[in-house]
């Protein structure tokens, strides 16, 4: 598979950005207020780098902010109730409350939220999705013809497990 150079170094250094809200739409009406808005009211969050780690700005800000996680290799975001949610490649999810970094010290830092519900094979794909309120954990379970010297050629989804995750952390 030929991604090109320019989308081999995109994929490399940004995997996924997650806004938490519409920058643009004014919450008190609901409508959009042509290209006005509050530098507050919007956070980014990615996924960047080899070892997947989690950032975060605000609209207006210069710079990116590392948040301190436990983990790397963090494989998917949501923004779910004001709050970021990330999963890691061995499926522990982690909650962040990005306004910690307003209150001073080494900024906001992330809280096991859900450890590993269950020992996930290598294979797996975690995600993080809202459904009727409610955080899921969908693990997709891949499969795939491999080469002699392990390379796969084509993957191809088996099945795939959800798990509700209940916020416990208050």
């Amino acid at each position: 598979m030929n991604i090109g150079l320019r989308n081999a170094v995109i994929y490399m250094f940004v995997l996924k950005v997650a806004l938490s809200s519409n920058p643009w739409l004014d919450e008190t009406t609901g409508l959009h207020d042509d290209h006005t808005h509050q530098e507050d009211c919007c956070v980014i969050a990615a996924i960047y780098s080899e070892l997947r780690i989690l950032a975060f700005a605000r609209l207006g800000d210069e710079v990116w902010n590392n948040i301190r996680v436990p983990s790397k290799a963090y494989q998917d975001i949501i923004f779910h109730q004001d709050k970021l949610y990330a999963v890691d490649c061995h499926g522990s999810v982690v909650a962040c409350d990005i306004d910690d970094d307003k209150s001073g010290g080494d900024g906001p830092s992330a809280k096991i939220f859900a450890p590993i519900p269950y020992e996930p094979p290598d294979y797996t794909q975690k995600y993080l999705v809202e459904s009727s309120g409610d955080l899921l954990l969908v693990a997709r379970t891949r499969g795939g013809e491999e080469t002699e010297d392990g390379e796969v050629l084509n993957y191809y989804t088996i099945g795939f497990s959800v798990l509700k995750l209940e916020d416990r952390l208050g």
